[in-house]
């Protein structure tokens, strides 16, 4: 084959996975297209703004908790979060002025710490590769902090968040090329490294260990906890404030509706199953209790880790909701499952797309010259 005859079937073939990942031809009637590296820095900051009505209400809900804590046995320890809220007069429980000022105060320092560890690798990789600053480190530091407990030592967000950078993204060439989001990287390695600082009074094992039923008896509502009235992790309680975010991705077009319906229908299957056979909480609890609104927004749907094909983006969204319940049939008291299902989703990505790649072939042929 010749030259000329090569760059055909490579523009073909380029049109092609194009066509199956939902993205058109590479031809343009138009002027030509240029990307910059600014469409990479939108595209990172839109998940950032979709993500902040979720961040909002767990802060408030975090902040609103923690001084209802104050003074107590299991109250948080006298420092300077409560000394700068008792000069300010805010550290009284039940007001949403003092709530905010409390969340923030647990909320900001954490993302002070994540940005200067994530940023500071950034900076020392893209001076030894002579490239410029990769942009997700914004990003990446954002959702890591979302997913720790509000009262995480900073050392621990620090060291999270370096592991979650290197080898999470960095090691593999950093944004576009990572297989597993650092965020989910940084904040699984917090988890097993330092699982103390989880053992917090979530609402899902509450109501995974005394039933939907007894926990209604006990005041925690449905609609409570859809809205964002659950403790757990900081970014994570309101699974509305989650879907406002995805709809935003979605009309943006930066997330594939595809993958976020095929989560929906592997938990609504996966669900149905494991109802009929456990006491497992039903599918409108699992969507809205724990993680699992989080991950399904804002961490499956990453750009990087999702499949090319229209095909692989439902089964990768069915695999992580499947996982989900899985995981929380087999230990009903573990929130985190959402984290370990998404992780897993990723990985299986490049095996989705493959046997998606495959089957489209074998249905329809191809002319296309490619070489499997």
């Amino acid at each position: 084959m010749n030259a000329g005859a090569s760059r055909i079937h490579g523009r073909k073939a380029a049109d092609f996975l194009r066509r199956l990942a939902g993205g058109g031809s590479s031809a343009s009637a138009g002027p030509v297209h240029i990307r910059s590296h600014g469409d990479t820095w939108h595209l990172l900051v839109l998940f950032v703004i979709a993500s902040m009505p979720a961040a909002f209400v767990g802060m408030l809900y975090a902040g609103d908790t923690w001084l209802s804590l104050i003074g107590s046995a299991d109250g948080p320890v006298a420092g300077w979060r409560v000394t700068l809220l008792s000069a300010a007069g805010l550290a009284a429980s039940g007001s949403v002025l003092n709530a905010t000022a409390a969340g923030l105060l647990l909320l900001l320092p954490l993302l002070l710490a994540a940005m200067i560890a994530s940023i500071g690798w950034e900076i020392l990789f893209a001076t030894k590769r002579k490239r410029p600053v990769d942009p997700g480190w914004l990003m990446s530091s954002w959702l890591f902090v979302l997913l720790l407990p509000p009262e995480t030592p900073l050392l621990f967000a620090v060291i999270g968040m370096s592991f979650g950078s290197i080898f999470g993204s960095l090691v593999f060439g950093g944004t576009g090329r990572y297989i597993v989001s650092p965020a989910v990287a940084g904040a699984l390695f917090v988890h097993f490294a330092y699982p103390a600082i989880l053992e917090v009074d979530s609402t899902w094992s509450v109501v995974a260990g005394i039933g939907t039923a007894a926990a209604v008896d006990q005041g925690i509502t449905w609609w409570q906890v859809f809205l964002g009235r659950e403790s757990g992790l900081l970014g994570t309680p309101s699974a509305l404030a989650c879907i406002a975010g995805a709809v935003l991705l979605v009309s943006s077009g930066v997330a594939s509706w595809r993958t976020l319906a095929g989560g929906l229908l592997g938990l609504l299957l996966a669900a149905t199953v494991a109802t009929g056979s456990s006491d497992t909480p039903p599918l409108s609890w699992q969507f809205a209790l724990g993680n699992f609104a989080f991950c399904w927004a804002f961490l499956l749907t990453d750009p990087t880790t999702m499949p090319l094909t229209r095909a692989g983006r439902w089964v990768h969204g069915a695999v992580f909701g499947a996982l989900v319940i899985v995981m929380r049939s087999a230990d009903p008291t573990h929130p985190e499952a959402s984290l370990f299902a998404v992780m897993i989703a990723a990985l299986l990505v490049p095996m989705i797309d493959y046997i998606a790649l495959r089957a489209y072939r074998w249905r329809h042929g191809s002319g296309l010259g490619i070489r499997t």
